[in-house]
């Protein structure tokens, strides 16, 4: 049984406090990414030949509006501000080109066991993607159609349709699917990251990344690296109608012993053109595109000092120790929202995360297996001490105005709270972005 507490939110001088408990036991442990991720709570799968199908039908509903955890992490599939939503969804995945066996979800308890937990390691930072060989051709395809009832809003649509081109660990994939950033990021028991969780319907996208990490030349294999480069287009009813994301990141990790690896990176967004209502295409041109992927200032629009769009980015250091009967990690990101966090003027913005899994063979039928701990605070942002808090105003923007959102649920973490009514409106869409939480995960 998936037991998730409702968020208990406090207000404490214009902030939010959130405690959350998440515990999972007995048989439901195995299932945990599909009840909370995939499409629902009843459904049939078949997985022969490479191929998975799959038709899911579930109804979630509360007494005032639905509970935070049923409609957070789920892939935008349940509406903010909803009571009642009956769900029919279909999905099928095939590995076109290939012979390597399709394995479970990168996050999931079943993929932790099998890698002893290195897998958060290899693919924590695109979870969207399956684990496997680095060497080799390989092609899968797949799509994922919703049908939604809901008092909040109707829906039908793809919730996926992609397909992963992938050759000697280089992946490029087109199409909208699952897609994580950050450290940490697909653990079965997260919050979300706050660059880029599974909290939201993900845009239609085109990625050129490492799925997982590869060695770097004449470092005996002790030194890795993890790359990604993405363009988006939003496909929601905004403020700025059809926005772009760009995404990239690195990340750099040491493996001084088989055991233990150490892990830094960097990583940016950044939500640019479109078109204002009033003010008509922003950044229409190459150079344009280029300064804003950049990071550099475009004077030729507005006469502005620093770049045009909504951009967020982190650097993130981690330690991971694989054992044979145990592994454990934690991860820090530090949050940048402007050119001024860059500096981390309050290094306590971002998040904090540690895990450890217990998988030893010789005790397959423990009670408790799995561990999480999640601390994510923005109080402070950019503020200087005499000032208020908030002052950086995490996720918003002044002229992309819908903030790091899509589909009416934010990109990152769901504990930034949104009211999506506001959506595509002159009305900040933000409600409130000061956050400090704690998460305990139990599995």
């Amino acid at each position: 049984m998936d037991i998730r507490a409702r968020c208990l939110r406090l207000p404490v001088i214009a902030a939010t406090v959130i405690l959350t408990l998440t515990t999972v036991s007995g048989a439901a442990a195995s299932e945990l990414l599909q009840t909370t991720s995939r499409i629902g709570d009843a459904g049939y799968e078949s997985n022969r030949n490479q191929r998975d199908a799959r038709i899911s039908l579930s109804h979630t509903f509360g007494s005032n509006q639905t509970p935070f955890w049923l409609h957070s992490n789920r892939d935008g599939l349940i509406p903010l501000n909803s009571r009642s939503n009956l769900l029919l969804s279909g999905e099928y995945h095939t590995s076109l080109l290939g012979a390597t066996e399709r394995l479970e979800p990168a996050g999931s308890l079943e993929h932790a066991g099998r890698t002893g937990r290195s897998g958060r390691a290899r693919t924590g930072l695109d979870a969207g993607s399956h684990a496997g060989s680095n060497t080799g051709l390989r092609l899968d395809g797949g799509f994922r159609m919703d049908t939604r009832i809901s008092d909040g809003e109707n829906r039908f649509g793809f919730g996926e349709l992609y397909l992963h081109f992938r050759v000697y660990g280089w992946q490029l994939s087109a199409g909208r699917f699952h897609d994580t950033i950050g450290l940490g990021s697909d653990g079965p028991l997260t919050t979300g990251s706050m660059m880029q969780s599974r909290n939201a319907l993900q845009p239609f996208r085109l990625r050129l990344s490492t799925p997982d990490f590869l060695p770097v030349p004449l470092t005996e294999r002790v030194v890795w690296f993890k790359a990604r480069w993405s363009e988006s287009v939003t496909t929601d009813d905004r403020y700025m109608d059809g926005a772009r994301i760009h995404q990239k990141y690195l990340y750099v990790q040491v493996r001084p012993v088989a055991e233990l690896q150490l892990t830094a990176g960097v990583v940016h967004n950044l939500m640019w053109g479109g078109i204002h209502p009033t003010r008509g295409r922003f950044h229409g041109t190459f150079r344009s595109w280029l300064n804003d992927v950049l990071a550099q200032p475009d004077r030729e629009v507005f006469d502005n000092v620093t770049p045009l769009g909504n951009g967020l980015g982190a650097y993130e250091f981690g330690v991971d120790y694989r054992g044979r009967s145990w592994s454990a990690g934690a991860y820090r990101m530090f949050y940048i929202e402007d050119g001024e966090s860059l500096h981390l003027p309050n290094p306590s913005n971002g998040t904090w995360i540690g895990w450890l899994d217990l998988h030893d063979p010789d005790r397959p039928h423990r009670l408790v297996r799995y561990l999480t701990y999640e601390h994510v605070n923005t109080k402070k942002q950019e503020a200087d001490p005499w000032d208020a808090y908030g002052r950086g105003s995490f996720y918003a923007h002044t002229m992309y105005r819908d903030g790091w959102v899509h589909h009416a649920q934010t990109l990152g973490t769901p504990l930034i709270l949104i009211d999506p009514e506001n959506l595509g409106e002159w009305s900040r869409i933000l409600v409130n972005n000061i956050v400090l939480a704690h998460h305990i995960g139990v599995a």
